[in-house]
């Protein structure tokens, strides 16, 4: 008897997977799921229902689109603390509402989806979350020069974080100070910002950030700022200053060569680690 199985790892068959209407409808004391690097993966719509008890749920490297949030595949899911999506074809952020009633997901992995931009209406079903961890690293993120913010508004509305990674999306820094603005007042403990930006000695059109780059962030009680493996060749004036309640900075594997007077300008407070 398989109905006090608590964890079950499918991951990697070597053979297509479909995942029927009800396979795991027995299954109420499963706290584990792991169905990551099946290319192709085939799920029926009702394919987990009865996974009430479901904490953690691994659908990495599986080609899901965009459905697998839109749709409702997850909505018996009533438990589920963690979603990794990591490495999928998801175009298009828009989780459906029925993701309001997953009041523990805390920890959403989207690295290496293909999510070009994302706006206030595509997350309704977000709202109201604290996520511990969100990753949105390398998803392309592109926003061009004459997208329509105002009417983009805050993607974040309604949501804090413990760590916000947006590493790796190659945004310009006119872009990002942009974003910065949108998601203004979003509470973000830590912010990481790695391979983002700086001009290194000679990209010209990737400037250093400056004191208005992070204008944006000011009202986000920021702690941690991470802008390692960048490019950043100066260290500006006052190019913290927005970051009133900074703790730690991490500068690593940058191209720092010029520090520039007063570029910790309105940090005397609180910095502990740079």
């Amino acid at each position: 008897r398989l109905e006090q199985l608590q964890e079950l790892d499918l991951g990697l068959q070597r053979v297509p997977l479909v995942i029927r209407n009800y396979a795991f409808s027995r299954q109420k004391h499963l706290r584990r799921l792991v169905l990551g690097f099946n290319i192709g993966l085939q799920l029926e719509p009702q394919a987990f229902v009865g996974l009430s008890s479901l904490q953690k749920l691994h659908l990495d490297y599986c080609s899901l689109k965009d459905s697998i949030l839109t749709d409702n595949y997850l909505e018996p899911l009533s438990s589920l603390e963690t979603l990794n999506l990591f490495s999928n074809q998801i175009k298009r952020l828009q989780p459906s509402m029925s993701f309001a009633n997953m009041t523990n997901l805390k920890d959403l992995n989207l690295k290496l989806n293909k999510i070009d931009h994302i706006c206030e209406p595509d997350l309704a079903g977000f709202q109201g979350k604290h996520f511990k961890i969100l990753k949105l690293q390398s998803i392309q993120l592109k926003y061009n020069k004459d997208f329509d913010w105002q009417t983009c508004g805050n993607p974040f509305r309604g949501m804090s974080f413990e760590t916000l990674d947006l590493s790796q999306n190659g945004l310009s820094m006119a872009t990002s100070k942009q974003f910065f603005k949108a998601i203004e007042g979003t509470k973000i403990s830590h912010l990481k910002l790695s391979g983002l930006m700086g001009r290194g000695f000679s990209f010209n059109n990737f400037p250093d950030p400056d004191h208005s780059t992070f204008e944006g962030l000011k009202n986000s009680s920021v702690s941690t700022l991470d802008l390692s493996n960048s490019r950043i060749f100066a260290l500006k004036r006052g190019v913290f200053s927005s970051l009133n309640e900074v703790k730690i900075i991490d500068l690593s594997k940058n191209k720092v060569n010029r520090i520039d007077r007063n570029a910790f300008e309105g940090l005397q407070g609180n910095l502990s680690l740079l």
